[in-house]
């Protein structure tokens, strides 16, 4: 797996939000949060529900 890159911004610059995973168990997506945040990342887990 590669490592993941810093997050870099400047003031008024456009954002855009990527999904990082999709995941059934919420322990597997727990997992990846941990791993987005040590990154540098704001990283969160939204629901959806079928």
């Amino acid at each position: 797996m590669e490592p993941l890159a810093r997050p870099q911004t400047e003031v008024n610059e456009t954002l855009y939000r990527v999904m990082a995973g999709y995941y059934s168990v919420r322990e597997n997506a727990e997992k990846q949060i941990q791993k987005l945040k040590a990154a540098g990342f704001d990283a969160t887990i939204m629901i959806f529900n079928k």
